[in-house]
């Protein structure tokens, strides 16, 4: 015990502590911001997206904004259902591709809370390394591109954006070929 205790008194563990509850708080309070302003964005791309000759932004903006407690509750389930997945890592890596399509189930469908979850794994179904085969090679090259001098600082703003897209566009392909069997 006298080890413990000098350890505990030479690295001032209260201080290592305090200082990593502070840094966690940061790493929450900016992802929570990133949240609030990310996943509005993504409705009104995908609200864009889904009629994109009728569709103006103001439009997709009021029905973002209408539909904002649904949209945000769908995204509080994913985080928090993906986030204990990831205790254990493999059931998050799972359960990331599973339910990645939710906010575009929710937007397309009207699907929204729990059943836009699994409306989404039902569309990975069968589907399920292919789309995360597509998903770690996007990864990459977007990863790759900003390690890139001045495209990495334009790859940081227009990333999100563009994943929202590509998600979208995997979204129309499952539903494609899983729509069928689930009615849709």
């Amino acid at each position: 015990m006298p080890q413990i205790q000098a350890a505990a008194e030479e690295y001032d563990l209260a201080a290592i502590y305090a200082s990593l509850s502070v840094v966690m708080g940061g790493f929450l309070l900016v992802s929570l911001a990133v949240a609030i302003i990310f996943v509005p964005c993504q409705a009104v791309i995908v609200y864009l997206a889904n009629d994109p000759e009728r569709m103006t932004i103001a439009q997709a903006l009021r029905l973002t904004f209408k539909n904002i407690i649904k949209i945000f509750w769908i995204s509080l389930l994913f985080g928090v259902l993906v986030s204990l997945g990831y205790l254990i890592l493999i059931p998050g890596i799972i359960m990331t591709i599973s339910y990645s399509f939710a906010i575009m189930v929710f937007v397309n469908e009207g699907v929204s809370g729990w059943a836009s979850l699994k409306r989404s794994a039902a569309y990975v179904k069968g589907q399920w390394q292919k789309i995360a085969g597509i998903y770690f090679g996007v990864s990459l090259v977007f990863l790759l591109l900003t390690l890139v001098p001045y495209v990495g600082m334009v790859g940081y703003v227009l990333m999100p954006a563009a994943l929202t897209i590509f998600t979208d566009v995997l979204f129309r392909h499952a539903k494609l070929i899983n729509g069928s069997i689930l009615g849709k």
